[in-house]
């Protein structure tokens, strides 16, 4: 799972939401490369901006820790059935 309140990839793009998605989508490819079933974002309210630009890459909102801080986005990377419990 991928912490963007912690990850390089929000840290290194600033609020360029283009350079945003640029990344996610290369680190999308490179999890897909590595054989990963599925992509987990937990995106801090701060920068849920950037759920917008994840949405745009296919990630799904999936459920909001207790905490009510942030919000848990995931992708199946495969082209069979998403398996990813609800």
């Amino acid at each position: 799972m991928l912490d963007l309140g912690e990850a390089r990839l929000a840290r290194g793009v600033g609020e360029d939401e283009a350079a945003f998605e640029a990344a996610l989508e290369g680190a999308v490819e490179a999890w897909r490369e590595e054989g990963k079933l599925s992509a987990w974002l937990t995106v801090p309210l701060e920068l849920l901006h950037y759920g917008r630009v994840a949405a745009r890459c296919g990630f799904a909102a999936h459920h909001a820790p207790q905490s009510g801080q942030s919000v848990v986005l995931y992708k199946w990377l495969r082209e069979s059935e998403d398996k990813v419990p609800a």
